[in-house]
């Protein structure tokens, strides 16, 4: 029976593969862990079958620093992309074996359209299957309230679009005030999917407490926003029993959040503003309400007013008819008094000289001629003398 070392057996392991593995070659994976030390990407790959997601195959790669940077020259940021975990990645290795370490695979390229692609895949089956269970109508059925106050924010204490949407609703010129409840959950990566179901939990265990909620993020590539993409994290927001905003950040790419949600906004500061002009609307609308109620019940109130004002301007007229009526008829004996007809009847006359009254001794002469009025006529004389009164 042939024995061999494990040295001699490692060192025989290691020469089949130099000759058989002499070029590099594409491999597809999915890259489980990544761990860097010293600027060397150590890297856990595994194989996942597609249905029971159980792992096939497992194996070790590095990515030495010298060609991280070489590599980093070469596809810029999405590099860093793509090496995430539980990404689904196509890339160019070199197999090495070695005595004392083992297997291992040298990453030389990669390729980020792939994994774009992969992603694409995934995006496309949750939007059918969404489509099939009736969800991706479902949470933008819920009506709004008429105002929002109470904000349930789903968003990493860090996200650059969590400041922005405080401040642009702090800052509303209206003077509303809101309450905003951060949910804090990573936004990037493969904690997205758990931590998110796990708030939206939370929230929903408390859904009495909240107007709606949002989801802010402050932008990312499309890499980045693929954790939006996913089919558990998505079902659960469709069902969210409250209306969801999203507000990822992103100009372009539209998530399967993005279609689930209720209102899908480019950026957190515009979910801010859409809040702030929907309690605008409502007040708006308050407002006109308010004065057409009061329009409705000044009319109703003048029309029920009107019957009695005709009776009052009625009862006016006749006791001002009465009033001037009764002066009239004081006036008339007044003048009848006054009438110097009554004082002649009475045996009294008075003098006139050239149809001017007289009155006084000075306004005559002596041989002047005047007339004297009497209750029956008149008769001309002569001033032959004055008396003056005693």
């Amino acid at each position: 029976m042939q024995r061999f070392t494990l040295f001699e057996l490692n060192e025989f392991i290691r020469r089949v593969v130099s000759l058989n593995f002499s070029e590099p070659v594409w491999v597809q994976c999915e890259i489980f862990q990544v761990n860097v030390s010293r600027g060397h990407f150590y890297i856990q790959l595994v194989q996942k079958d597609g249905e029971q997601d159980q792992v096939l195959a497992r194996a070790d790669a590095v990515l030495w620093q010298r060609q991280h940077q070489a590599l980093r020259r070469q596809l810029g940021g999405a590099l860093d992309e793509v090496l995430r975990e539980g990404l689904e990645v196509l890339m160019q290795v070199r197999v090495a074996f070695d005595e004392r370490f083992g297997l291992q695979y040298h990453i030389e390229q990669i390729d980020p359209a792939f994994s774009i692609g992969k992603l694409e895949i995934r995006r496309r089956e949750a939007v059918r299957q969404l489509g099939e269970e009736g969800l991706l109508q479902m949470n933008g059925a819920i009506p709004l309230p008429p105002v929002i106050q109470r904000i349930a924010v789903l968003s990493s204490p860090e996200a650059a679009g969590l400041q922005d949407f405080l401040d642009q609703l702090r800052q509303n010129p209206y003077g509303y005030r809101f309450l905003a409840s951060l949910f804090p959950t990573a936004v990037q990566g493969p904690r997205v999917e758990p931590e998110m179901l796990e708030r939206l939990r939370a929230i929903d265990a408390r859904r009495d407490a909240f107007d709606c909620v949002v989801l802010l993020r402050g932008g990312g590539s499309r890499l980045d926003l693929a954790a939006f993409d996913q089919l558990e994290l998505c079902r659960s927001i469709a069902h969210c029993p409250l209306p969801f905003f999203t507000g990822i950040g992103h100009e372009i790419d539209e998530t399967v959040a993005d279609l689930v949600a209720h209102t899908s906004l480019k950026t957190p500061t515009a979910v801010a503003e859409y809040l702030i002009d929907h309690n605008a609307r409502f007040e708006s609308e308050v407002v006109q309400a308010g004065s057409r109620i009061g329009q409705t019940a000044l009319f109703q109130i003048r029309n029920q007013q009107l019957p009695l004002l005709e009776q009052q301007l009625q009862s006016a007229i006749r006791l001002r008819l009465q009033r001037e009526a009764q002066h009239l008829d004081l006036l008339a004996a007044q003048c009848e008094l006054l009438d110097p007809q009554r004082a002649l009847d009475r045996g009294y006359a008075y003098i006139t000289r050239d149809g001017k009254g007289i009155n006084s001794i000075l306004q005559i002469g002596k041989d002047e001629q005047v007339r004297i009025h009497l209750k029956d006529g008149a008769a001309d004389s002569t001033i032959q003398k004055i008396i003056p009164k005693p």
